[in-house]
């Protein structure tokens, strides 16, 4: 709301504020999804897994929405929460919480630029600094793509810029880049040859490409040290040349994607006449192309698979929400946190894992919630709150966690390409990778009862079954049931050392599937 509407003078209080837009509410994007959703799920035979249990709820949601499970007190103060809205009010406050901006921050920069090394001159830091104040700010998606597309300046001032810088300004990459992250339109196999599944021709990927062909980058050193910056701008020459198979070449003009034409003599860089285009509210695509990969970020598979192909030879499987949710999201001026916020209130995002018989190989219906292995920064985020290193040492000395994190993901990460520039941003490594995280130096120093993290804390404040459940509540976000309290006791009475018996159990939960994964 304008808070500026109150301090208009008396006299106007008069005039109609019927036209007034109220701002869009998640609350009914979520009933327009069950509803969709409900409708699929009769027509298809499939009986919905139930809502999910409190602390299954809770740490879903601060996986998907800060990248990490949630501190241990925090579930049991929301397992004792008897309010009626108390999900849709944690889900506003982790959406609108700083939590919330350094996650997309993370996933957009491994979506961005992947995980390998970027050009020279390029700053992932920047980039993830512009990233970070662009959902924490909810800028609107489409003025999000335009400012990615069309950036100009010094790499160090803004940060946009090195989303370009970081590919060397290779055209080619950058186009097919582009057009898959932000169009959903998979035209890199139109390079050499027309698309053998797909209307695109080669001449559509060379129009295509033209727009990346007029830019230079300067590149400066910064300050005393090695770093370098350096600044982009358009500039007048430059073309897209496109080898035919008969070993001519041929000049490309730009063309967009929609079969327009644009004239060389437009007063517009070619980027700028790109980026409008990309963030026309009547262009579908942009819109469709996040809603899809929002889904898949929070569901771990999109209404649309591959996340970033939405070809007319790859069909959505739920059509019709599809098409309601993407007009919703324009509708809202392609307002990030809506969408978020609807898809999260939503009952079918809220379904438990637990399968029925109907339901069991459901993989596409989205009737239950889907086993999904965390990421490597989830994992680490997560193994550092659970010891207790997040909530000590995260904001107190974040360049020693960044070396933490950096050491640890060296350990579990492999780089890899491909000729497509594969979103490596949905790798997530296998269970022998992840234990090797977990067997790193930082996870056995973590649990130690000497370590003065979480297991000196629960050791030195509380005793008996409390040391074991708080354990449980830091790890997996739950209360042990019964037949886990037994074989708890049963463990530490074989101990001579007690505290060394806690550490096994933190281990063990640490290194149990059911730790890695989100569900």
């Amino acid at each position: 709301m304008n808070l500026n509407f109150f301090l208009l003078p008396a006299c106007f209080a008069f005039l109609n504020t019927q036209n007034i837009e109220a701002a869009p509410n998640p609350a009914e994007l979520a009933e327009l999804i069950d509803n969709h959703m409900e409708k699929v799920w009769a027509q298809e035979g499939l009986t919905p897994s139930p809502i999910s249990k409190d602390s299954e709820f809770l740490r879903r949601l601060f996986l998907d929405v800060n990248g990490s499970i949630p501190p241990a007190m925090e579930v049991v103060e929301f397992i004792k929460e008897k309010s009626q809205d108390k999900r849709s009010r944690k889900i506003n406050e982790l959406v609108d919480g700083p939590g919330f901006a350094r996650n997309m921050e993370e996933i957009w920069n491994l979506i961005l630029l992947g995980r390998g090394e970027v050009a020279r001159g390029a700053s992932r830091a920047a980039l993830g600094s512009w990233l970070r104040y662009a959902f924490s700010s909810n800028m609107p998606y489409n003025e999000f793509v335009r400012e990615l597309v069309a950036a100009t300046g010094r790499g160090d001032e803004n940060g946009a810029v090195n989303y370009i810088l970081g590919y060397n300004l290779d055209a080619k990459r950058i186009a097919g880049h582009s057009a898959a992250t932000f169009l959903g339109r998979q035209i890199r196999c139109a390079e050499c040859h027309n698309h053998p599944m797909e209307k695109w021709k080669q001449r559509d990927f060379w129009g295509y490409t033209a727009f990346f062909t007029q830019m230079n980058a300067a590149r400066e050193a910064m300050g005393n040290n090695r770093n370098e910056t350096a600044t982009l701008v358009d500039t007048r020459s430059g073309e897209a040349v496109m080898e035919i198979h008969n070993g001519s070449k041929e000049v490309v003009q730009p063309k967009l994607l929609d079969g327009t034409a644009v004239s060389g003599n437009s007063s517009l860089p070619r980027r700028q006449v790109l980026a409008k285009y990309m963030s026309d509210p009547q262009n579908p695509y942009v819109a469709k192309a996040f809603v899809n990969r929002t889904w898949h970020l929070l569901f771990g598979r999109g209404i649309v698979n591959p996340v970033d192909d939405l070809g007319e030879s790859n069909p959505p499987v739920v059509p019709e929400l599809f098409e309601a949710l993407s007009k919703k999201f324009a509708e809202s001026n392609f307002d990030m946190k809506y969408l978020t916020k609807g898809i999260l209130l939503s009952k079918t995002w809220q379904r438990s894992s637990d399968i029925n018989e109907s339901n069991k190989d459901d993989e596409d219906f989205f009737s239950r919630s889907l086993l999904r292995m965390m990421t490597p920064e989830q994992l680490f985020q997560s193994l550092s709150q659970a010891m207790g290193e997040d909530t000590e040492q995260r904001y107190l000395d974040p360049q020693r966690m960044r070396q933490l994190r950096d050491r640890a993901l060296s350990n579990y990460v492999f780089n890899f390409s491909t000729d497509e520039e594969d979103a490596v941003v949905s790798f997530q490594g296998t269970i022998p990778q992840a234990l090797l995280m977990m067997n790193g130096e930082t996870v056995t120093e973590g649990i130690l009862s000497s370590s003065n993290r979480n297991m000196s804390k629960f050791l030195e404040k509380y005793s008996g079954s409390n040391r074991i459940e708080l354990l449980y509540l830091a790890s997996l976000s739950r209360r042990p049931t019964n037949a886990e309290k037994s074989d708890a006791r049963r463990l530490l009475a074989a101990k001579s050392d007690k505290a060394e018996g806690y550490e096994d159990i933190f281990w063990a939960l640490l290194n149990s599937t059911e730790f890695i994964f989100n569900h």
